[in-house]
Order: C-alpha cells, then structure tokens, then sequence
C-alpha cells in the first residue's frame, strides 16, 4: 500500500508532503529531487490555507499514488481542526474505495486552544518587556502588534468599485445604515469602523483644517467633545442634529456620515482628513454570533482615480493591526473588470492583509442573470477565470444581496426609502420557498466542497429565511471562523515573533554595554602603572578560565541529579491503581448486586418458561400459551432494564474511576515535577556556591602574591575578596515551573483512559519539564554566578584603581555598566523562558 503523509503546520504556513519507503522504513520527503514530477509540488499547496486547499490535495494524491487496486493511505500529521477538514472531504463517497486516512502520532494543538494561554504569558512578561528595552522607539509597532496579538481585535478590510455596493454590504454586516449610499460614489474618505464596548454609546472622530473634531452619541442626545468654535464643518454638524437629537445613534450617525461625506466631495480649500473613525454598536440582532470585536475599514471605490492616495492612508490606519482579512466586493457583470491591477498588487503586498483568505462578496447577486438551479463545474471554472477570482480568489467567492440582509436583521427599519422599497419588492422571493423565483444565493458560492456543505446545512437550518437566503449568513459564518479557527494561528505566531525581536534588542543593548564597559577598561589599563596592569590582566585571564572550566564541568556533575529525577512510571502502576478504584466506585454503585439481579432476572425467565409450559397438559395449550407469552413478556422486559441499569453503572463506573485516575496521575505528576525542582536547584546551587569560594580563594592568592601593591594594600584586598558577599541566585524558575498544570491537558480526556497512551505521555512531558528545568537552572545559576564574578572583579579592579585617584571615576562607570549588563543578561534570560514556554505550545508533540 502507498503511504503518503501530509504535514501540515498552521503556525508557520507551511504543508509537507512525504512517502514512506519500505526499504528504508522512513519517511522521505516529495521535493524537486525525489520526486520532481510529483503534483504535490504546487506552491498553492506548500503555501496556501490547507482546509481550502485539502480536496485538491487529495486529489492529487488519488491521481498520482492510487493504482486501482489497493487504497493509498494518507497519513496526517497537524492539529486536530485542520485533521477534521481532510476528514470530511475523504469521508465523500467518491474517495471510500481509494483512501484510506489515519492520523500520525505526532501533532500540533489547535491555535484557539492555546491562544488565551499565550496571552496569559505575555500579561505576566508585559513590564518585563518595557524594562528590557530602553527605547521604547525600536520596539513601538512590535508593542502595537502585540497588543493586537493578545486581544480579539479582527480588523477587516472592505475594498472593490465605487459601485459595487460596499456600503450597504458594511451596512450589512454591522446591522444598521451607519454609512451612506447610492449608486453614485459615496465614499470620498477611508472609514474604519470599530465595534464599542457599549451597546448606547458611539463616537465619531476627524480633523478638519488640522482641528480635532470628536462628536459622542447615545440614545438621546450628543455631545461635541472639541471645540467647536469657527469650524464650519462643526457648525453645519451641530445644526443638522439639532433637528434630530432625539432621534437612534443609527439615524444621527447616518447623517453625520452623510454630511462628511457631501462636504469632502464639494469643498476645495478646506481639507477633511483621509482617514474617519466611528466606535459604533454592531446590532446583529442575534442573527451572527459575534465573539470578536471586529474593526472594519472602508474605502474609496478602487476604480476612482481621485482616491488612489487613500491607499496610503489605509495603510498607515492598519500598520498597527496584524491578520486583517481582506474582502472584495464587486458585481456579477464586473468580475472580469481589468481595471484593478494595482489593487490587487497592493492588497498582496500589505503585511497587515492575510491574501490567503481573501473573500470575494459578488454583491446586487438577485439582480445578476443566475441560473435557477445552480452553477455546474464548468460555470464555476469559468467563473473563477475571470480577472477578480483569477487574481483574488483563495477560499471563497460567496453571492449576497446586501440590502436583503441587512432588512432581515434590522426588522426591515431603513432609513433609506429606496432601501426600504427594494427590500419590499423582494421580500417574497426571499421568505416563500413556494415563489416561484425563489431565491436561496448561499447556493451559487463557490468554495471548498466541504466548507460549502457546511455552510449550506446552517443556511438551510436557519429560520430566518431571508437572512440565510440573502448570503450574508454564509458570509458571516465565513468571518466568524477566520476569527475564531484561523485567526489564532497569526496572533500566536505573532507572539512569539515579537518576544523573538525584544530578545534580539536586549542582546543589542547588551553588546553596546559591553563595548561601552570595555572601552572603559582599557582607558583605565592605559593609564594604570604597568605592574597594576599586569595584575589586573592576570586577574581578568584566570577568572575567564576558571569560569570556563565551572560552566564546562556543571552538566557532568547535574548529569545524575537529572537520572535521578528522571522517573518514568509504568503502564502495570497506572493500570493497578485504576483497577483500585474501579473496585471500590463498583462496591459503591453496587455494581455486584446489580449483576445478580439481571442473573435472577435471567433465571426467572427460564423457569417460568419451563412452568407454564409443563402445566400445559392439564391447563390446555392456548391457556398456558396466553400466560407464558405475558410472563415472558414481563421477564423479558425486567431482563432489558436490568441490563440498561447494569449498562449505565459501568459506565458510571468508568467515568468516576477515570477522573479519579486522572486526578492521581495529575497529583504524581506535580510531585514529580516539585521533586525535581528541588533536587535539582538544590544541587546546582551547592555546584556553584562551592565555585564561588573557589574562586575566591583563586583571586586572594593571585593578590597576595603580587609585587604591584604593598603589603597594607595586599592585605586589604585580599580580605574584600574573601568576604565579599554570597552569591545570590534568582528564583523566576519557579514562578515558570510551578504552572507544570497546563500540560495536563495534553493527558487526554477522562472517559475510560488509555493506559498505555497516558503512560507514554506522562513519561514523554515528565521528560520534558525536567530538560526545562535543568535548562532553566543551568542558565539562570550560571548567570547569577558570571554577574557576581563581574561584580567581584570590579570591585577588585576598583580598590585597585583607588591607589592610582585619577582614575577612579572611570571604575565607578565599568562598575556600573557592569550591573547594568547584569540586569540586562537576566531579562533576557527571562524573556527566552517565555519564548520557549510559547514555543512549547506550538510545537509538535505526541498526541
């Protein structure tokens, strides 16, 4: 059987593929040299967002590997979401009898499992963060992008021709008419509409001629927070809700909007900013299940050659925002439109953008010519050749009518008659399954077979007939699971990249201290005597060598320390104690007399078998037939319930015992855990406190030895080194290793436990924490040791410096930069600590 893995890593945007080579018994990888032919080589597919890209791969798979007799296996390797994705598609009919799937034992966890964990990291190394860095200027957009990476920001940018309909379809999405529109351009300036924190709360901010302008709204009133005085703008805004200051925040925003927007088209001289913000309520009504906050950005039409600058005012509105999806919302008649070749480079090369999930909205869908029953394979080939699919389309091309959504969630309220009459004039062939031209548009989208089935089930459950059939539903559920599924994937990644780049800073400012510190140091050799620079040199060289011999010497005297702690518990161990506890929950829930009861039950049946049909002789043959079959009947019945009562009790049983089970692995893990914690920093202290004195004793005789001091001087020096203060070690380790709990969901769940598999398990993370903790206290104690040996050395360098007056000032400063580049080393020491915890969590593990 032909065996090919799919590895498929979300984190880095990444798919292998692999065959496994008999004669080899491994896997080898599908590259330009091995295989050079392979159709797994596409870039779309190494590349692309694989749960779009998954039934292409298969078939390819099936097209090249599959040679009509046996099934060709496909092997996952990846998280358990994406896994589900190439299930679905192999689980069709028409793969049944040519794949077989199975999921390799390594895996990745899913991004929005681990996400709020990652964000729990950086809560606690946010200061840390700010301390490591002293300008705050290298770091400030990383700082931004990590902000975004910890919070459910997801910004969205709206983007196609003035005519397409991109307001009403933002509209939409929000659930009121916030933005103006027509079928003439609507949109001189860039929107970026935020979701408020409040339901009865909105704000609206700009600059005109240079002056803020901020306007909040609620329920019934307004309020102007700048000043409005001798701005006209302002003026003609204060008039226009005076009229209508009681009136819903949709209305009073629809008509500041309105207003904005008339005064940019007309007005020469005095300049509206490019760039409109709006906090704003979203009102879904309780149609799409919003669990982000979303942000959305709307544009000047692409095809408008006086807003081409507004590209660069969306960029700069975004640089700050990280995975936004990009969505472009055109007409059917304009799909083959030329004339947004620029727009197309310009949404692939915005790093805030995510192209790999570009929607294309096919917007006034009930108004384009769609064939009643759907589009064929070739209609949508040659639908997706088209300039705007051909260049944009990744996951999705999804067909709406924009202002039948927003009627069916906002209960038909417009505030545009037009609007409002369109809605009317359609409502039936939206809401009447038996019109006959009934529209359902979720049916012509055209995307990935199984997220479109998907999709589909939910459009077709949906009550609201006309919210499903007018495809703003299916677009949703679309923006939903990119912030929900896919877009944790970018936030962690992102979290790890920025950690990754405050490491590479701090290392910075390490080294220019350093070299600020040595500079120093030779200043001072300079101008010391030649013997003073003789001792100084011959300090300096035997501390580094010392040194060296200390951190080349530690790992072998840990080396049993880490075997000791290195305890593997054994599957026979695990499975004795769930045998425990099944014993006893059994003698709880009377698992024994249950069982005796359906075996009473049992007998029962059979002897009042046996009786009535050895009375029949004397009874009659119907008589005896009549009262058999009820007494049958009832012992039968009795039979059943006994044993659904047994039945349920075992399963009671199980789960009770597996949860105590768990509860005692977790339990022994933490002691395990605890234990080699202990030892370990116990025995690597002692290591290093012990080279200290060595140390010392190394650099009082070197002192007391040497002809550059008197013997007064000697005296005194040699005395500072013996009693200078005791190494102190840092304790951060076990504020890390003490959260060894959020490994335990890597256990499996708790109903009737794999022993082997959690043995295994346990073993492997057991394995795992004591590495990291070794690693943690290898460097941690070898740090503290090399900032207390630089701060000794100093201090020696110092009292040798004070003989010569002139130069004390400079020791002053090496003693100082010397703390500062302590400080610093452990920082980032730190940091990488928490890189790596984050590390962990996005890295392969056994499943």
């Amino acid at each position: 059987m032909v065996k090919i893995k799919i590895k498929s890593n979300p984190y880095h945007k990444k798919t292998e593929f692999k065959t496994w080579d008999d004669a080899l018994d491994e896997w080898i990888s599908i590259d330009v040299i091995t295989c050079p032919n392979s159709p797994l080589l596409k870039n779309d597919f190494a590349v692309g967002f694989f749960p779009f890209k998954v039934k292409q791969i298969v078939d390819a798979i099936i097209g090249a590997y599959y040679a009509g007799s046996e099934k060709v296996e496909i092997v996952f390797e990846g998280t358990d979401d994406e896994y589900h994705e190439l299930e679905s598609v192999c689980s069709d009919n028409e793969y049944s009898d040519k794949a077989k799937l199975s999921r390799s034992p390594i895996c990745l966890e899913n991004a929005r499992d681990i996400l709020h964990d990652v964000i729990d990291v950086f809560k606690e190394l946010a200061p840390l963060v700010s301390e490591s860095v002293s300008d705050k200027s290298k770091i400030q957009r990383e700082l931004d992008k990590f902000s975004d990476a910890s919070n459910d920001v997801i910004p969205i940018c709206v983007i196609g021709n003035y005519s397409s309909g991109k307001s009403t379809f933002i509209n939409a999405l929000v659930g009121y008419e916030l933005l103006p529109s027509s079928d003439e351009p609507t949109t001189a300036k860039i929107y970026k509409i935020a979701q408020s924190d409040q339901s009865d709360r909105a704000v609206v901010k700009f600059e005109f001629d240079g002056r803020s302008v901020r306007i909040r709204f609620s329920a019934e009133s307004y309020k102007f927070l700048t000043d409005s005085h001798d701005n006209p703008l302002a003026e003609h805004l204060n008039s226009v809700l005076n009229e209508i200051e009681r009136e819903s925040i949709p209305l009073k925003l629809h008509r500041v909007l309105s207003v904005i927007n008339a005064y940019a088209n007309r007005t020469v001289g005095e300049e509206i900013s490019d760039l409109i913000e709006i906090d704003a309520p979203f009102d879904d009504d309780g149609n799409w299940d919003i669990k982000k906050r979303f942000v959305i950005f709307d544009t000047p039409g692409s095809n408008s050659a006086s807003n081409l600058n507004h590209y660069h005012v969306l960029k700069k509105a975004m640089e700050d925002l990280s995975n936004g999806l990009p969505i472009f919302v055109s007409e059917f008649n304009t799909l083959d439109s030329t004339d947004n070749d620029k727009l197309y480079q310009a949404i692939n090369n915005m790093k805030e953008l995510d192209n790999r999930f570009t929607m294309i909205v096919v917007n006034k869908a009930d108004a384009a010519s769609l064939k009643k029953d759907g589009f064929n394979e070739d209609d949508q080939d040659r639908i997706l050749s088209l300039a705007i699919p051909r260049q944009m389309y990744a996951g999705g091309l999804y067909f709406v009518s924009s202002i039948m959504g927003l009627g069916a969630k906002n209960d038909q309220r417009f505030i545009d008659d037009h609007n409002a009459e369109i809605f009317e004039d359609q409502y039936n062939k939206y809401s009447n399954p038996s019109s006959r031209f009934y529209k359902q548009l979720y049916r012509y989208n055209i995307m990935p077979e199984q997220i479109k089935r998907r999709y589909n089930e939910r459009c077709a459950e949906n009550k609201n007939l006309v919210y499903a059939n007018s495809g703003l539903y299916s677009v949703e559920q679309a923006v939903s699971s990119f912030a929900d599924v896919f877009s944790p994937y970018n936030k962690c990644q992102q979290s790890r990249l920025f950690l990754d780049r405050v490491i590479r800073i701090t290392s910075e400012e390490i080294a220019a201290a350093t070299r600020k510190r040595e500079e120093y140091r030779a200043r001072v050799h300079v101008n010391l005597e030649k013997e003073k620079q003789a001792l100084i040199a011959e300090i300096q060289q035997q501390s580094q060598e010392m040194k060296a011999e200390f951190l080349q010497n530690y790992a072998g005297h840990m080396a049993q320390y880490v075997d000791e702690v290195n305890v593997a518990v054994d599957a026979a161990t695990l499975k004795e104690k769930e045998e425990e506890f099944l014993r006893i929950n059994a003698d709880s829930k009377a698992v024994e007399e249950r069982k005796n009861k359906l075996r009473d039950s049992r007998r029962s049946l059979g002897a009042n078998f046996l009786k009535y049909f050895s009375n029949m002789p004397k009874e009659g043959v119907f008589p005896s037939i009549k009262k058999a079959g009820k007494r049958v009947f009832e012992d039968a019945k009795a039979i059943r319930d006994n044993e659904a009562e047994l039945r349920e009790t075992r399963k009671e049983v199980d789960r009770i015992s597996s949860d105590e089970l768990m509860n005692a692995v977790k339990d022994l893990f933490t002691a395990y855990v605890t234990q080699a914690q202990t030892l370990l920093e116990e025995q690597s202290r002692a290591y290093w406190e012990n080279r200290t004195s060595c140390f010392k004793d190394a650099m009082a005789k070197i002192v007391t030895q040497s002809s550059a001091l008197n013997e007064k001087e000697r005296s005194e020096l040699a005395g500072i080194i013996i009693q200078y203060q005791a190494l102190a070690f840092e304790n951060h380790a076990e504020s890390i290793f003490e959260k060894a709990a959020f490994v335990y969901k890597f256990f499996g769940d708790t109903n009737r436990i794999n022993i082997d598999k959690l043995t295994k398990r346990f073993n492997s993370e057991l394995r795992l924490m004591v590495q990291q903790i070794y690693n943690s206290f290898e460097s941690s104690h070898a740090n503290s040791f090399d900032e207390w040996m630089n701060n000794l050395l100093d201090t020696v360098i110092e009292n040798i410096v004070e003989f010569s007056p002139q130069l004390y000032n400079q020791a002053e400063i090496i003693r100082e930069e010397t703390e500062r580049i302590a400080e610093l080393e452990s920082r980032k020491l730190k940091l990488r600590e928490y890189s790596e915890q984050i590390r962990r969590m996005m890295d392969w593990k056994e499943c």
